[in-house]
């Protein structure tokens, strides 16, 4: 009886949730098992079956938030946002599925093969892509309309002339974000006008890199003013598969994604689209809490908020790093600042400290600070002699870390402001990086056109 409770109790539970069986499958290694229905009772020729029924009645409703994508992304809890005008982002991919969970949030749609209303995916990228923006909507009750434009057909295939229809019907819908997880080989005058209008309409675009793992440039995501996208593995390295070039803004988890399949059951895949998905939904994150900031400046929150573990500030590979909603939410207008850099440090040792020399004597220090890619502030002790401020760290820094050495508002012995503040990233000691290329298990082929 015990164990017939137990099974109808999981049952029950997973008619409720149409990821459930996804993340039994993440979090419990599977086994299969045979069971039988007979007069009311089962019979289950596992015990194992059994301690699964006790881990998901006891952790099931903890595990909304167990993926771990979502651990790396850092979503906070608790966001406070303006819901009042909803953030309207656009899908040029492959449509999505007809069911509730998804369509609840269209606005409106079309579709350019068939030129009608009927966004209905046939090829389940699009669906994919956007599972994973509604998923995180939901997750913390964001207000989001949805325009799937449906421009790749069954068999993943599109053209640069419906891309570009759908670009300019994004623009008359007046969406404020176009997500393409689509790429082309060719730089073409009608494209790149086609993204440049949409930017000159105050809609930002955000483009998957592709997963050809090659240094090279595709579109649109190499054009200027965008947001580019790369994927990592959960471990944080470089996927495989994502290209990389000097175009390359920010990266996000790309490897081992839960998203929903044609069927509307979720599975695990992988690939520089659905990292796409993540930064969209940094962005209509950003413009719902700070629908005061132009896009210029949400661009650059999200590079300068981004967790940099590839070459010191910016390389081929990770861009600006890793995004990170709860450094964008948080530290959005310390992002903004505008600061005079220095020369970037490599090799600094764990203990280091810095003497700062002025062209005055040295009245206040100001705002003087050592802060690593969280925005945590190393405690320091300073010490003005005439001209010249130390700053001494009073703990080690973490080795292969990078940090921020922040002078603000110094004041000399005239009482003159210092006149411009000063920002200098320097990494630690031991900050050779080693590239693991880590096969998965599948990703996907992102959808091309012709």
């Amino acid at each position: 009886p015990l164990f017939t409770t137990l099974w109808y109790t999981v049952l029950e539970k997973a008619n409720s949730y149409p990821n459930y069986w996804q993340q039994i499958r993440k979090m419990v290694k599977w086994n299969k098992y045979t069971y039988k229905h007979k007069k009311g009772k089962i019979i289950i020729k596992n015990i194992k079956i059994f301690y699964l029924c006790l881990v998901f009645l006891f952790v099931f409703p903890n595990i909304s938030l167990a993926r771990p994508e979502y651990d790396i992304l850092n979503l906070p809890n608790n966001i406070s946002v303006n819901n009042e005008i909803p953030i309207k982002i656009a899908i040029i991919d492959s449509g999505i599925i007809d069911n509730e969970y998804l369509c609840s949030y269209v606005a409106n749609s079309y579709n350019f093969l068939e030129n009608n209303n009927d966004y209905t995916d046939e090829h389940g990228h699009g669906t994919k892509v956007t599972s994973i923006i509604v998923d995180l909507a939901k997750e913390i009750n964001l207000n989001i309309e949805l325009f799937p434009l449906k421009v790749v057909n069954k068999e993943g295939r599109s053209s640069t002339d419906n891309v570009i229809k759908a670009i300019n019907y994004a623009i008359e819908q007046k969406v404020d974000i176009i997500n393409i997880s689509m790429t082309n080989k060719n730089n073409t005058i009608e494209l790149k006008t086609a993204i440049q209008n949409a930017q000159i309409n105050n809609i930002i675009i955000v483009a998957g890199e592709g997963n050809n793992g090659e240094n090279i440039e595709l579109y649109p995501a190499s054009y200027e003013n965008g947001i580019s996208v790369g994927s990592i593995a959960q471990n944080k390295n470089i996927s495989w598969f994502s290209n990389y070039n000097d175009k390359i803004s920010i990266v996000a988890p790309g490897e081992n994604i839960t998203t929903m399949e044609l069927d509307g059951s979720y599975g695990l895949h992988g690939g520089t689209s659905f990292s796409t998905s993540f930064a969209t939904f940094e962005v209509a994150l950003l413009k719902a809490k700070y629908p005061e900031l132009n896009n210029d400046d949400i661009i650059k929150i999200i590079k300068e908020t981004a967790i940099n573990i590839g070459e010191i500030d910016k390389d081929t590979y990770y861009g600006h790093g890793i995004i990170n909603y709860n450094n964008a939410i948080h530290h959005a207008y310390d992002a903004l600042k505008e600061y005079k850099k220095w020369e970037l440090m490599s090799n600094v040792l764990p203990n280091n400290s810095w003497t700062i020399t002025f062209n005055d004597l040295v009245k206040s220090t100001g705002d003087i600070n050592i802060i690593d890619e969280y925005y945590n502030n190393i405690p320091i002790n300073l010490q003005i002699n005439e001209n010249k401020i130390k700053i001494e760290p009073l703990q080690n820094y973490k080795s292969n870390e990078i940090y921020s050495l922040v002078i603000e508002n110094t004041i000399s012995s005239k009482d003159i402001n210092l006149k411009e503040n000063v920002k200098m990233k320097f990494k630690t000691l031991n900050s050779a990086k080693i590239m693991n290329y880590q096969n998965v298990n599948e990703y996907i082929s992102m959808p091309i056109w012709d």
